[in-house]
């Protein structure tokens, strides 16, 4: 079951680390964007990519969270309280 967590963290990461990737070889995307946003301080714009990158990262964690709630039967609970 970790390897779901740790694939979910891996997967936002990825995201995460585009703004390096794209900075390195020049190409277009979210991360460009945003650092040209920073360096012209157009703040809406990097409210914007950090509102999508934040949303982005906490979906991919929840659906990380599902796909183990749905594969291991014991995290499935009935609903009855245990003391």
């Amino acid at each position: 079951m970790p390897v779901i967590s740790i694939l979910g963290i891996e997967l936002a990461s990825t995201f995460l680390g585009a703004v390096v990737i794209e900075r390195v070889f020049s190409l277009p995307g979210l991360g460009s964007m945003l650092l040209l946003a920073i360096q012209q301080r157009d703040y809406p714009n990097v409210q914007g990519v950090l509102f999508i990158s934040t949303l982005l990262v906490l979906l991919i964690g929840f659906a990380a969270d599902i796909a183990q709630r749905l594969i291991d039967p014991r995290l499935r609970s009935t609903g009855s309280a245990r003391a």
